[in-house]
């Protein structure tokens, strides 16, 4: 009996051995389930536990949450971990150590070579694929729209392979594709174009230049100014096994570099991390991304002058989309919250709105001089009509005229009121989430809730 127990013991001390490592990759058809495979053999001798997973965003995570103990991440994508942890005031720094750079992917920014588009500029209310809502690609993509200040008409959700055939079929228009260059789906593919970049993002540390020449791709009429972004190592902190990753990398002398935590620089619309997987797990990497992307810029008004701030946040609420509710949510009236907006990129003249005096809240312009207005007159869109009518009406004094932030897709400036309509002011919404907002004392707090608000089961 006792020599059963102790071969019963050496098989579980093995079977702990065995999988005391985690290297999380990607798709098991992919280069980072390769390399994965690679690191195990050559660092850890087969006993490390290599998983395939959805790729760089779920990688950190796991990395951060304890639940793996190396990953392949793209490095623009560590950009998340600020914003998951923002509410607990944790950066990437202080979660996950970066080893080294495996090598620099290629950001193929690829349209049909009959097609009139030429520059990322020309992208604006286009149908993109970028190989799935948790694609490394995608928020590499989103990086570089949010940057060129477009806005993507829809999304389509499938592989790279699949939309380079929608691409064919003239189903979409671009498809973005993060890869190392010569990527084998797209060499020798003559039907299609590449887009160069237009200038550096000067304000993304990960993201940089790279050139793609005839040598890469036959089908270049000259050399190409692309966006490269790295794939790197990452491990839990204080990993035992970092400086043999190291070796591995052919890192001569490594030295982890010890960083200051910086926190956060915003808090501007701090949202739990546990709400912040639901809204990602649903609307995907850009959703998350494109929501930074408005914190950022509605934190940099704080110190501008009021007439700045009620001009920008109009024009930047107005870059979302412009849909029905019975398109978009199947029912005549629904109030979508600050979440469902901005993750589905889509919303009807009261969220418009309504985004647009939260927002203003948060810069502290006194919510009693807010007021939605139903107006009697429809907006137009694309030269059709539309039985939407509601807008923002800022009040500087209870009897003066207000000036109206109205919703256009040309972004029309903010206008003082002359008469051009008549309007009621409305009293109540038509979803109770919102409730608070038709209160006189509503708090900033209120309005992080309001932003907060996530079922984890869909409302549509």
């Amino acid at each position: 009996i006792m020599k059963k127990l102790l071969i019963l013991c050496l098989i579980t001390i093995f079977a702990i051995q065995t999988y005391a490592v985690t290297i999380a990759t990607g798709s098991k058809s992919g280069n980072y389930y390769k390399i994965g495979k690679k690191l195990n053999k050559e660092v850890f001798n087969g006993k490390a536990k290599v998983i395939n997973t959805a790729g760089s965003v779920e990688n950190m995570l796991l990395v951060a949450e304890g639940k793996a103990d190396i990953a392949l991440v793209q490095s623009d994508a560590l950009e998340m971990l600020d914003i998951f942890y923002n509410d607990s005031g944790k950066t990437s720094d202080e979660l996950v150590d970066v080893v080294g750079k495996l090598y620099t992917e290629a950001v193929h920014v690829i349209v049909r070579k009959d097609s009139p588009i030429e520059l990322i500029s020309d992208l604006d209310d286009t149908v993109m694929v970028s190989g799935g809502k948790q694609s490394g690609s995608t928020v590499t993509a989103t990086f570089i729209e949010n940057r060129h200040n477009i806005s993507f008409k829809k999304i389509i959700d499938t592989s790279i392979k699949d939309g380079l055939k929608l691409l064919k079929q003239k189903k979409v228009d671009v498809v973005f594709y993060t890869s190392k260059a010569p990527a084998s789906l797209i060499k020798n593919n003559k039907d299609i174009k590449l887009i160069g970049r237009e200038y550096i993002l000067t304000n993304n540390k990960h993201i940089k230049d790279l050139t793609l020449t005839k040598e890469i791709y036959s089908f270049l009429d000259d050399n190409l100014g692309v966006y490269g972004v790295d794939t790197v190592i990452i491990t839990k902190k204080d990993f035992k096994d970092i400086g043999k990753i190291a070796k591995f990398l052919k890192i001569k002398n490594f030295k982890l570099e010890a960083k200051k935590s910086k926190k956060p620089k915003s808090k501007f619309i701090s949202i739990p991390k546990e709400k912040l997987e639901i809204f990602t797990k649903r609307y995907g990497n850009r959703s998350i991304l494109k929501l930074k992307y408005y914190n950022v810029h509605i934190e940099k008004l704080k110190t501008k002058k009021l007439s700045t701030q009620l001009n920008k946040v109009n024009e930047l609420v107005n870059k979302v989309h412009f849909i029905t509710d019975s398109k978009h949510w199947k029912k005549d009236n629904y109030w979508s919250t600050p979440l469902e907006f901005f993750g589905t990129g889509y919303g009807d003249t009261e969220e418009f709105a309504m985004i647009k005096a939260l927002f203003l809240i948060k810069l502290g312009i006194d919510k009693n001089k807010l007021k939605l207005i139903k107006k009697d007159i429809p907006i137009k869109v694309k030269g059709k009509k539309y039985s939407e009518h509601i807008a923002l009406a800022y009040f500087h004094k209870e009897k003066s005229a207000p000036i109206i932030l109205d919703y256009t897709k040309e972004i029309e400036r903010i206008y003082k009121y002359k008469n051009q309509f008549k309007y009621k002011i409305i009293k109540k919404a038509n979803n109770k989430k919102w409730n608070k907002f038709f209160k006189k004392n509503i708090s900033p707090d209120d309005v992080n809730n309001l932003f907060s608000s996530i079922k984890a089961k869909n409302s549509k």
